[in-house]
């Protein structure tokens, strides 16, 4: 009994100590051959090539979202497999190339081993920045510009006063009242970093324009520029009043000149009259006189 025990404990320990655990790993051909991480870059219309190395002996697989490369249309006519497919190109990158990576080993129809790597563009014809080219804000109110991104870019913000003609200065700023954040892309289903740029209560120090800048992994630099102008929280009310004035200036015109026309009409009337009317007593003597005689 206790050497049937003292078999049993041998092969536990070389169970545990002696198995061989299976690996893979991905090395990128076209660059310097070192392992892949977890994220590949690659750029638009080039080529791009994989391979799977494994310790393990069995089929191997390319995948992508968990469905083999063969079975896919969008890499029908671009991909190549080679070397007993653990050498995997793609060629004429395109945009829709993003997405998960894995190099699988089958044995017996269970997979073994694998390595998952996520390919990115690093740059494209559709990247790029965007933001409003103008913005009006009443004195006083807040002020939003959202900067919308296409592509994997990293964002940072600058501003110049076009009045004083100062040179950009990096945004937020040291003054505390220039806030970027966050906020969530739905159509991308991305969370942009510091794409909002708020201003609680503008004044008119505030004016002129601010730039979003997105760079890319490679270095590559997209920007847009919002020309930002503040309206006086008066303004609205400085047209009413000039209307309210011109129509007190000439209802005092049209009283002042009524007044004046009146005036003169009553002094015509009292020193306007006919001849003929201061002779008629005169006449009337006249006519008695002769029937009397």
């Amino acid at each position: 009994m206790k050497y049937h025990h003292l078999v049993l404990l041998c092969v536990a320990l070389i169970s545990i100590f002696c198995t061989k655990s299976a690996y893979s790993k991905v090395t990128v051909l076209n660059k310097s051959g070192d392992p892949v991480k977890t994220t590949v870059h690659f750029t638009v219309k080039k080529s791009l090539q994989l391979k799977c190395e494994s310790d393990e002996t069995g089929n191997v697989v390319w995948e992508k979202g968990g469905k083999s490369v063969e079975t896919l249309n969008e890499l029908k006519g671009r991909f190549e497999l080679k070397d007993n497919k653990t050498v995997f190109t793609i060629n004429n990158l395109k945009d829709s190339d993003v997405g998960n990576y894995t190099c699988a080993v089958y044995s017996n129809g269970n997979k073994i081993s694998e390595y998952t790597v996520s390919l990115h563009t690093a740059t494209s014809s559709k990247w790029g920045v965007r933001v409003s080219k103008n913005s009006n804000v009443v004195e006083g109110e807040k002020l939003t510009i959202k900067c919308e991104i296409r592509g994997e870019l990293t964002l940072s913000w600058f501003y110049k006063n076009t009045t004083s003609g100062d040179n950009y200065t990096t945004l937020p700023g040291e003054n505390g009242r220039v806030k970027l954040k966050d906020y969530y892309d739905e159509e991308r289903k991305v969370n942009v970093t510091g794409g909002l740029l708020i201003i609680d209560e503008v004044d008119m120090g505030d004016r002129g324009e601010y730039i979003c800048i997105g760079k890319s992994a490679d270095g590559q630099m997209f920007n847009m520029t919002s020309t930002v102008r503040i309206k006086d929280k008066y303004a609205a009310l400085w047209p009413f009043l000039g209307i309210c004035a011109e129509v007190f200036v000439l209802c005092a015109i049209i009283f002042i000149y009524e007044k004046k026309r009146n005036k003169t009409e009553l002094e015509e009337s009292d020193t306007d009259q006919s001849p003929e009317q201061k002779n008629t007593p005169d006449h009337g003597k006249e006519s008695n006189l002769r029937h009397r005689q």
